[in-house]
């Protein structure tokens, strides 16, 4: 009886925790999830080629067996009707862009895929904040220091590193005129914010944040969202530079928020400030 009382009277044992996780492991994961990050984002751009690919496609066998009922199209000049479809058109480029970002917005949700829809949603951050009063000036706040980042940067880059400083691709493809700015609008200020901020801010800031803590979450997903900017076709790291600091500010949302929606606001703006910039420049030179 007495030992009874005195096993129901002892404080409880607590439970064992799980032995802590090696710092290569730790490593490995994290070197796993930035690889899967940006295979997240072009893996996405290469399925919208492909889907738009096809689509042609079927479009031009149709189109031909209407025109040559019972023969058959060859496939050299399907080969050389979609090079001509996609290549010079900006339509498809920038339809192209914009089923990427939706295709990347939900590859975002496959390690979640477990947990559900709700599940996935919470787990990359797409809650909504505490309290709108903070965000209400933390994206004006944001705004300004990405403006001082970007203005620093370019200075930097174009004295320093004039060889790695062209101008970012996105000038080059405004050339549609005001048709395809609502196309561009899409693609730039709504869907690729959405998805970046969950590939970056969303998958890629979890696991960091998860074995290593915050600070490292907020470094790590910027670096890796500035190297995914790399502009390959003028062999420039302004943008990737520029980025750099957009990324730091949107990580740090992040960790205040607990969320992606106030940095994804920011995020929005950035591009639609940029984008509108960049096609201010193009008329006006082409109305020079």
């Amino acid at each position: 009886m007495t030992d009874s009382l005195a096993l129901a009277c002892a404080p409880p044992i607590p439970a064992a925790s799980p032995p802590p996780v090696s710092l290569g492991r730790r490593l490995w994961r994290v070197a796993l999830a930035v690889v899967f990050a940006w295979t997240m984002i072009f893996a996405a751009q290469i399925v919208a080629g492909l889907l738009v690919a096809v689509v042609l496609g079927v479009g031009l066998g149709v189109s031909w067996a209407r025109q040559h009922p019972g023969a058959t199209l060859p496939p050299a000049e399907i080969k050389s009707a979609l090079v001509a479809a996609l290549a010079p058109s900006k339509a498809a480029f920038w339809t192209l862009a914009a089923l990427g970002e939706a295709f990347a917005f939900a590859l975002a949700f496959v390690p979640f895929s477990r947990l559900g829809l709700s599940g996935a949603r919470r787990a990359l951050g797409w809650v909504a904040p505490p309290s709108w009063k903070t965000p209400l000036w933390q994206v004006p706040a944001a705004l300004v220091a990405y403006g001082l980042w970007a203005g620093a940067a370019a200075w930097a880059m174009t004295r320093f590193l004039p060889s790695l400083s062209a101008t970012p691709s996105i000038v080059d493809q405004i050339s549609g005129g005001l048709g395809l700015l609502p196309l561009m609008a899409l693609a730039v200020g709504v869907l690729a914010p959405i998805a970046e901020e969950s590939v970056f801010r969303g998958y890629l800031y979890g696991r960091v944040d998860a074995a290593f803590g915050a600070g490292w979450a907020i470094g790590v997903s910027a670096l890796a969202f500035s190297a995914a900017h790399f502009d390959f076709k003028h062999h420039s790291a302004l943008q990737p530079a520029i980025v750099l600091g957009m990324g730091i500010i949107l990580g740090l949302m992040r960790r205040a928020n607990g969320g992606l929606v106030p940095g994804a606001i920011a995020h929005a703006t950035v591009n639609c400030g940029a984008l509108a910039i960049a096609a201010a420049q193009h008329f006006k030179a082409a109305g020079a």
